[in-house]
């Protein structure tokens, strides 16, 4: 049984598919990024941007703000979901390279 509705496409996910990949997920962090994510529409490179810089989250308004390229931004706009999963993400954090093995480019960045 899949996961995704029976559409050509775009292929979405049913609720019983996103339980399905939620009960997977162990760490509660990984957890709370995967909902993030679900439920803002945002793609993982959208929310690095936010955990390595976490004043582009505006908990007051509800929005997070993400550089496109060059100087375009674009507002990502939460709903109550994604607030929700939002607040749960520990959005300070340190990224740290394995031990003896350099950080691969845009992986780590130095400081």
């Amino acid at each position: 049984m899949s996961v995704f509705a029976t559409l050509d496409w775009p292929r979405v996910l049913t609720p019983a598919g996103v339980g399905a990949i939620r009960s997977v997920i162990e760490r509660s962090r990984f957890r709370a990024l995967f909902d993030v994510m679900l439920y803002s529409g945002m793609r993982y490179a959208d929310l690095r941007q936010v955990l390595d810089e976490p004043d582009r989250f505006d908990e007051e308004r509800g929005t997070i703000t993400i550089l496109t390229g060059g100087k375009k931004q674009r507002t990502v706009v939460l709903g109550d979901r994604g607030r929700e999963a939002g607040m749960t993400v520990p959005i300070q954090h340190q990224r740290t390279p394995l031990a003896g093995k350099p950080c691969s480019p845009g992986f780590c960045r130095r400081r």
